[in-house]
């Protein structure tokens, strides 16, 4: 029902707040297609209930930087491909975290971790993938959320040589 696709998930970027069992946050996902070398990314916004990045009140960031990864290439469902014509669009995040907080007695940045499950599309879900990743947050938290993703216009594209040393100023 859902195949192996060519896509990666390469790396992202979160700004999220929780108060109490509520989270929102927005970021940025950035995919790569290994076999093309297209890459593809959109920003979201999402709402989760549970306790994964906070347990009272809380404020979540990770940056491209930030360690993260797919535990396998992005499942797409037959007939369907993940592509920048499937977006807008909504989705759903299952997300499980734990984190020192950096006001714990080890003041380390990117202290706490997290795995999530994507998935792209509701009804039907048309391409999923689990992905880890670190981050920081103010206080200690942990547990698991379900929230909503709602993803914007995704931008598709190749990157172009560097030209800036005049070896491609004959090209064309």
């Amino acid at each position: 029902m859902y195949k192996e696709s060519d896509w990666e998930y390469d790396t992202s970027r979160e700004d999220s707040n929780s108060i109490a069992v509520y989270t929102g946050g927005e970021g940025k996902l950035f995919f790569v297609n290994s076999a093309t070398s297209e890459k593809l990314d959109f920003t979201y916004t999402f709402g989760s209930f549970g306790l994964a990045k906070g347990a009272v009140f809380n404020i979540v960031k990770s940056l491209v930087t930030t360690d993260s990864g797919g535990f396998t290439k992005l499942r797409v469902r037959d007939g369907y491909t993940f592509a920048s014509n499937r977006f807008p669009c909504k989705g759903i995040v299952i997300c499980g975290g734990v984190t020192a907080g950096v006001f714990t007695p080890s003041f380390i940045d990117d202290s706490g971790a997290q795995v999530y499950f994507l998935g792209f599309g509701i009804s039907p879900v048309f391409a999923w993938i689990p992905v880890w990743g670190r981050f920081s947050s103010i206080l200690p938290s942990g547990g698991i959320s379900l929230g909503i993703l709602l993803c914007r216009q995704a931008v598709t594209y190749k990157n172009v040589p560097d030209v800036s040393d005049g070896s491609m100023a004959n090209v064309g």
